[in-house]
């Protein structure tokens, strides 16, 4: 029989522990505390139980006294059906059917290959965009924790802000403490910077983090930060020869800082120039062995092709481009920039009708 009144709670962790599972949390009715016993269903099969009560001060200023006795330890035996790929896990008091816990984001995050466990474990299940969680408010969640949890590692922080900042931008994640984590990203930038020797891991990280902070910027309206951003990435990928790694990112940078100075009324043809003549010195080191380098070939190309069409046009030399061509950033494949042009972040203009 169900129980009418509303329940209140969460499970807060999820232990896979020497054969059994250890769920923790807290449940609380709004006329008192949660006498029943528990049901937990795994991949939707009722499971046997034990549980323990355990006492939760922390609730009690929230919810009163009779939150103390809130709290609980549900055990359950090892089964096969218990393992942590793919295991769907819902709980609740017998007789609150409809009312199933909500299960505290960081309990995904140990059901799946725990991030904080080692390296390797967050590139699989955080970083990576074909292995990583597919929910972006947990990796949001879990990228602030890796954050912290490798403050020590410049490299890795810098792995997890990016990916902070790109389910900030993508996914449009609410985040509250914008300040906060731009003050952080400035910091390990000048951390990494310091330490660029050659194209390592220190230099990827740094055009990659600063590529996604300057988009941020630009989602945020602040132009001239992400001016300054993108000029860094122009600086640091001069410095680095002989390498492909960093080009994309390199032309993207390029080429916005032509275009925003040219929305800024400074119409500078050698920026434009820069974007070509850039890929004309990495060209040689296109690295055709890695399969998911002809994307980045393709998207280096359609940017450099439009920093030319705009050279073109600017400079009056109409005849040396197609009838009727005027700036098209739909031509352009590199995902970010495309996007900016697509949502407005960077306005469209026609550079026909500006020539006239």
């Amino acid at each position: 029989m169900n129980d009418n009144s509303k329940l209140t709670g969460s499970i807060d962790n999820i232990i896979f522990s020497q054969g059994e599972i250890i769920i923790h949390g807290w449940w609380l009715r709004e006329n008192g505390p949660v006498l029943q016993n528990p049901v937990v269903m795994i991949n939707g099969k009722k499971c046997p139980v034990s549980i323990e009560r355990v006492s939760r001060n922390d609730l009690s200023k929230a919810f009163g006294d009779h939150a103390l006795t809130s709290g609980f330890k549900i055990r359950l035996g090892a089964y096969k059906i218990y393992n942590r790929k793919g295991i769907d896990i819902a709980v609740y008091p017998d007789g609150f059917e409809s009312q199933t816990l909500e299960i505290h984001r960081l309990c995904w995050l140990n059901k799946s290959n725990n991030p904080f466990e080692h390296p390797l474990n967050f590139y699989k299940t955080i970083q990576n965009p074909v292995t990583r969680i597919k929910d972006p408010q947990t990796v949001a969640y879990a990228a602030v924790l890796s954050i912290i949890h490798y403050r020590s590692n410049t490299v890795f922080q810098s792995v997890a802000l990016c990916v902070l900042w790109w389910r900030i931008i993508l996914d449009k994640i609410p985040f509250p403490k914008i300040e906060r984590i731009t003050s952080i990203t400035n910091r390990v930038l000048r951390r990494l910077k310091a330490n660029i020797k050659n194209d390592g891991p220190e230099f990827r990280w740094y055009v990659s983090l600063s590529n996604a902070f300057g988009f941020a910027m630009l989602e945020l309206k602040r132009t001239p930060d992400a001016l300054q951003i993108f000029s860094q990435i122009a600086e640091i990928t001069d410095r680095i020869e002989n390498t492909w790694i960093g080009v994309p990112n390199g032309i993207t940078a390029r080429f916005i800082i032509a275009y925003l100075k040219y929305l800024q009324g400074s119409v500078d043809i050698e920026a434009f120039n820069r974007v070509k003549d850039y890929l004309d010195i990495h060209l040689g080191h296109f690295n055709g062995v890695n399969y998911w380098a002809y994307d980045e070939l393709l998207e280096v190309t359609r940017t450099a092709q439009q920093a030319v069409l705009i050279t073109k046009i600017v400079s009056g030399k109409l005849n040396e481009v197609n009838p009727g061509a005027d700036f098209e950033p739909t031509k352009i494949s590199a995902q970010m920039l495309k996007r900016a042009f697509a949502e407005g972040v960077l306005p469209v203009i026609s550079l026909r009708k500006e020539q006239a």
